[in-house]
């Protein structure tokens, strides 16, 4: 059984739990990405979570959406309720703007 020896290469730690223990996993858009040994979060160093709060709500069933896929030049929300409800919303990111419309706080 092979074991599997941490990097320790730039000083790299994991943004969750601090540990220095990651090994490389693979690139994602040509970037190297990292999973940590003791947490198993995954990261690219340089590259921090952007996590809104803001979450829009369905048209059709009203209940709350989902974040689907995040772009640069837009964000993709489902239904909360999928499979029942096949909602999707795309919202085109607006530089300037505050909340794009029918977003909730």
């Amino acid at each position: 059984m092979q074991t599997v020896e941490p990097i320790v290469e730039k000083n790299l730690t994991c943004p969750q739990c601090a540990s220095p223990a990651l090994y490389r996993f693979g690139f994602v858009r040509g970037l190297q990405r990292y999973i940590c040994l003791t947490c198993g979060r995954q990261c690219i160093p340089g590259h921090e979570r952007v996590i809104s709060l803001a979450r829009p709500t369905c048209t059709t069933c009203g209940a709350g959406m989902h974040l689907f896929k995040k772009m640069t030049d837009y964000t993709v929300f489902r239904c909360g309720r999928y499979p029942a409800c096949h909602t999707y919303l795309k919202v085109e990111e607006c530089p300037g703007a505050a909340t794009a419309p029918g977003l909730e706080d």
